[in-house]
């Protein structure tokens, strides 16, 4: 029984922290391979866009770490938008985009070059 109290205060403190905080729901990509820039739409609402945001995109292409990017607000209270140049792209390869809140949680999009 002593162990339990701990557990629950455990619990009971952390759980505003869940029930406002959520992973984003989705992510675009967009390549324009004329311009050789990389859209990354990732649809993440939150009340406060500097509180509540998309903290780290960690961007990779076929298999291998390209570009990490960091942030301290969000683009809007709806989603996270962000362009990047990646030069010297040839079909087949894959990126692979992998967004994380600062709060929890993160989501993680690929795409094909065609």
């Amino acid at each position: 029984m002593k162990n339990f109290k701990p557990a629950f205060l455990i619990v009971f403190l952390t759980l505003p922290l869940f029930l406002f905080a959520h992973a984003p729901r989705d992510i675009s990509l967009n390549y324009e391979k004329e311009n050789e820039i990389l859209e990354i739409n990732v649809n993440h609402s939150v009340r406060s866009a500097d509180r509540h945001y998309i903290e780290y995109i960690i961007i990779t292409i076929n298999g291998n770490e390209y570009e990490v990017l960091e942030f301290d607000s969000q683009t809007s209270e709806n989603s996270h938008d962000v362009k990047t140049k990646i030069p010297d792209l040839s079909n087949g390869d894959i990126i692979k985009v992998k967004a994380e809140c600062s709060r929890i949680g993160s989501d993680t999009k690929e795409l094909t070059i065609e």
